[in-house]
């Protein structure tokens, strides 16, 4: 709950601060407009391929993105509609998993709708392939394009691979195949070639054996990608250009870690893995938040479907009632019983916390002026202390609404003020 408390009060800011306080990297945000951002009347496309988005750039790049996106398209809750792009195109850049979590997660958090996301010639793994498959999941519209060519993906037949977990999102969506007028369907052109797939004719096979009922195929490959009309309905229709070929005979990945320094191929990374752990994180961090009841997430994500054999598929009809949330997945298993932890700090402290945090802010020159915006950013702070972001945390959150200068100077003298006056709230927030 102190999560979601924390990001929903951040995109409140981040809409309030729009147009009164500088964007947090000038030169970065210039230099993104005219490089990155193309505008037609089709709509708009952001483009950084070939060595222009590199894993030092990716945190510029989120914060002048989103920065863009807010300027550009105003508060979502304003306007009613979602933020939407043509393409994004980060291909060639050489990007980590680590790095293309960070997009990933951030595009999931916005309820970003993407039409083609071109992410090849990266060094995308187990848990990047996971934060793509946990983006479509989320996201209600269709993609038209995914492109995760030339990367490091692995898989075979006989695993719960990324790559089965993935095709078992799209198969469980209920927004695919994205259909057209007079039932054409069209299928999601995926680029999966020149990856680490062993035995990739077996592993479709075993897809395809997998995807039939009363004598009726679920899953159609497609020889292009030509909207088609069907004859009987389908679960997944996908074209894979080029499927066949991959690198490297034995399915091995190249020998350096990954960003958390584990080779994909020994410790491979399962959708059910990654929710049970998700789910825990959750969990410990309600039991840590504080009495008061939150507002709402803007976006409440929710794990791909667990690698579980056959599932039922939720009508499209019961998904189109449900607006402003992630798609369910068909079935849930019960959330493992988490230890519950004391509030770090009780509810009249942090209203005497976020008294004094304003008096601070009050005195930047940015915010003297604007008490609303001041009290939401004091109320921001004290949430993550509440939420037991570390020190370093809280300056870079800070940063995408004050700028460096400013947040530095805020974050060191918060974190101070709590362990001077607030001893045991910095204790259990680990700040000692």
């Amino acid at each position: 709950m102190a999560e979601q408390e924390h990001a929903h009060l951040a995109i409140i800011l981040a809409s309030s601060l729009r147009g009164r306080v500088s964007c947090p990297v000038p030169a970065a945000y210039a230099a993104f407009k005219e490089q990155a951002v193309r505008m037609s009347s089709a709509g708009a496309e952001i483009g950084l391929s070939k060595g222009m988005c590199q894993d030092r750039h990716v945190n510029d790049f989120l914060m002048c993105f989103q920065c863009w996106l807010w300027r550009t398209f105003g508060d979502p809750r304003s306007t009613g509609q979602p933020w939407r792009l043509r393409r994004l195109d980060l291909s060639r850049n050489n990007l980590t998993d680590e790095s293309v979590c960070a997009v990933l997660d951030s595009m999931k958090q916005l309820d970003l709708r993407v039409d083609r996301v071109l992410l090849s010639g990266n060094r995308l793994r187990g848990s990047g392939l996971a934060s793509v498959t946990e983006y479509i999941w989320n996201c209600r519209d269709p993609l038209i394009e995914l492109d995760l060519a030339d990367n490091e993906i692995h898989g075979e037949p006989g695993e719960q691979d990324g790559f089965s977990g993935l095709l078992r999102c799209l198969y469980n969506h209920p927004s695919y195949p994205m259909m057209q007028e007079h039932r054409k369907a069209a299928p999601l052109q995926l680029r999966m070639s020149g990856n680490y797939i062993r035995d990739a004719q077996r592993l479709l096979d075993d897809i395809l054996a997998n995807g039939c009922k009363d004598g009726k195929a679920l899953i159609r490959l497609c020889p292009n990608a030509d909207p088609y009309v069907q004859d009987h309905e389908e679960f997944l229709s996908v074209f894979l250009p080029d499927f066949m070929q991959q690198r490297g005979a034995d399915g091995q990945l190249p020998s350096h870690g990954g960003a958390n320094g584990q080779d994909a191929t020994t410790t491979p990374i399962t959708l059910r893995s990654r929710s049970r752990k998700r789910r825990r994180r959750k969990l410990e961090a309600e039991a840590a938040a504080a009495a008061k009841a939150p507002a709402p997430a803007p976006v409440e994500a929710t794990p791909a479907p667990a690698a579980d054999g056959h599932r039922s598929r939720r009508r499209k009809e019961k998904h189109k009632e449900q607006p402003n949330t992630a798609a369910a997945p068909p079935t849930k298993e019960p959330p493992p019983a988490a230890t519950a932890q004391a509030p770090v700090i009780s509810e009249e402290e942090q209203k005497k916390l976020q008294a004094e945090v304003g008096k601070k802010l009050a005195k930047l020159e940015e915010l003297s002026s604007d008490q609303s915006t001041c009290d939401m950013l004091s109320e921001f702070t004290v949430c993550m202390l509440v939420a037991r972001k570390p020190p370093t945390e809280v300056e870079t959150e800070l940063a995408s609404f004050l700028g460096q200068e400013y947040a530095q100077a805020v974050a060191t003298w918060f974190v101070k003020h709590v362990r001077h006056h607030y001893k045991p709230a910095a204790k259990l927030a680990g700040w000692k």
